[in-house]
């Protein structure tokens, strides 16, 4: 399944390939698998959500692999470089086990807008 970037105002629709202009925030579901294989994927949708503040949804994560994990990373230092919120919600079970695993805590992957500039 694609992922994209649609705004909290959206007509709760599945999420599709549009990127939804409008909100005050806009979310990003991502894939099941955050692995090599879906990496540039899950990079090229996370690229289309820059200049706002964002929302990744990874309730349906089953697995996070340590490149999906380098990719929420380099999104979190760049949303707290423009100044813009990122946070991660909801998150599955695999997804905080994932990071215990990786030891590293939710902050890491989260930027507060402008607090953290």
């Amino acid at each position: 399944m694609p992922l994209s970037c649609w705004n909290e105002r959206g007509t709760g629709e599945q999420p599709s390939d549009r990127l939804f202009h409008g909100g005050r925030m806009t979310t990003l579901a991502l894939a099941p698998r955050l692995d090599l294989t879906h990496a540039e994927q899950a990079l090229t949708a996370i690229r289309a959500c820059e200049g706002q503040p964002l929302v990744l949804d990874a309730g349906g994560v089953t697995h996070l692999g340590g490149l999906g994990l380098q990719i929420l990373l380099a999104a979190a230092r760049s949303w707290r470089a423009a100044g813009l919120a990122l946070t991660i919600s909801p998150r599955s079970p695999a997804f905080e086990e994932a990071l215990s695993l990786f030891g590293l805590p939710l902050d890491a992957l989260q930027s507060e807008g402008a607090a953290w500039a």
